[in-house]
């Protein structure tokens, strides 16, 4: 029998997970999404592979994976059964058929991130595990100036993390948009590709911009050292979301479960 390759898209809070990646002794959304997929499809040997790792506490509206089953399950009833293994904190919300060749790594043209800080005097109960608590003032405007310095084609080893295991800095931002609703200040940042921290270590640059500590131009000088030492702090993960992978299909091609 043929194998069917299988697209997912999935949405999970990452406050009690410890990144996507499997981890000995640790709990996973790897671990937690093959364990429910293995018992639906009946398949112990079942793997995922996702379009990237999260670290311990970020969040996703829209994760993607892969993994392949000779099964000719239909995708609605494959979405509703292993949503019904799966933890309220981690739940598939639309699957499709793809090439056999696809893969959800390297076929992913660009991602979509949003980072949410809590800007206010005291902070929030709702969203401690949802946003970063600042409580000095951000002037949003500012912050929009010292992100014009990071769009474009960069060397972004300033804002790249020991460890991370990229072969090359080299990435292309294509829009980072800041605005403010109320309390809370959002930064989106779309691009080809992220280094490991990348996006939370440009936040943890912003910040200090916002908060007029630094000009707008400083963001240009820690981009140009090519020195994560001259950077600002590591943004926390709680405040961190992967809201979109970009592909050559349109979102809404994807297979949407019924209600």
């Amino acid at each position: 029998m043929l194998s069917r390759k299988i697209l997912i898209t999935f949405e999970f809070d990452g406050t009690d997970y410890a990144g996507w990646q499997l981890q000995p002794a640790q709990r996973t959304v790897q671990g937690v999404l093959e364990e429910a997929l293995r018992e639906v499809l009946q398949d112990p040997d079942l793997r995922v592979t996702g379009s990237g790792r999260t670290d311990a506490g970020v969040h996703a509206l829209g994760m993607c994976a892969t993994f392949t089953t000779p099964l000719p399950i239909p995708l609605e009833g494959l979405v509703r059964g292993v949503n019904n293994k799966l933890p309220d904190d981690l739940q598939i919300l639309q699957a499709r058929e793809v090439p056999s060749a696809f893969c959800a790594r390297r076929w992913s043209k660009g991602k979509l991130y949003r980072y949410r800080i809590w800007n206010h005097l005291r902070p929030s109960a709702l969203e401690r595990d949802r946003a970063w608590h600042i409580f000095d003032p951000l002037d949003v405007g500012q912050m929009r100036e010292g992100a014009k310095h990071l769009l474009g084609r960069h060397d972004f080893s300033a804002f790249r993390a020991s460890g991370c295991s990229s072969t090359h800095p080299i990435r292309e931002l294509y829009d980072i948009r800041i605005f403010r609703e109320g309390s809370m200040v959002t930064i989106e940042v779309s691009g080809s590709a992220f280094l490991r921290h990348m996006v939370r270590n440009l936040v943890g640059v912003l910040v200090p911009v916002g908060k007029g500590l630094r000009p707008p131009e400083w963001v240009r000088e820690v981009l140009q050292s090519g020195h994560r030492g001259k950077g600002g702090l590591t943004a926390p993960p709680q405040g961190l979301y992967l809201v979109e992978v970009y592909y050559n299909f349109a979102p809404t091609e994807q297979y949407p479960t019924s209600l």
